[in-house]
């Protein structure tokens, strides 16, 4: 799955931000929440995860584009300007054992 691109954020800034599986999904197919993994690396590729990410936010939603249950979403928190960008990492398999991976570069401006 292609990376879908790049955000901007303050670190006061805490938001939702997904990963859509509306257009890959088979009928049928479903995310297995249990074993989805997202996760971030800082600029100096250290890891980053509790920085960046509220894992226990981390749950499953409807896609904008219609579906239930199709999209993995999590809360983005905090970060250092000196450390951005950011790459979160979404692993997300499903009960079709099929694997789908988005990735997602989060930069952080405070000037």
């Amino acid at each position: 799955m292609a990376s879908i691109g790049s955000f901007t954020k303050q670190n006061y800034e805490q938001f939702f931000i997904a990963a859509d599986l509306v257009d890959v999904l088979e009928t049928g197919e479903s995310i297995d929440l249990t074993n989805v993994d997202v996760s971030a690396i800082d600029g100096n590729l250290d890891d980053a995860t509790a920085v960046v990410l509220q894992a226990a936010t981390i749950a499953l939603d409807d896609s904008p584009d219609g579906g239930t249950d199709n999209m993995v979403k999590i809360r983005v928190q905090a970060g250092v300007e000196a450390d951005s960008p950011y790459k979160i990492t979404f692993k997300m398999p499903t009960n079709l054992n099929n694997k789908w991976e988005l990735d997602l570069k989060m930069k952080l401006k405070e000037t």
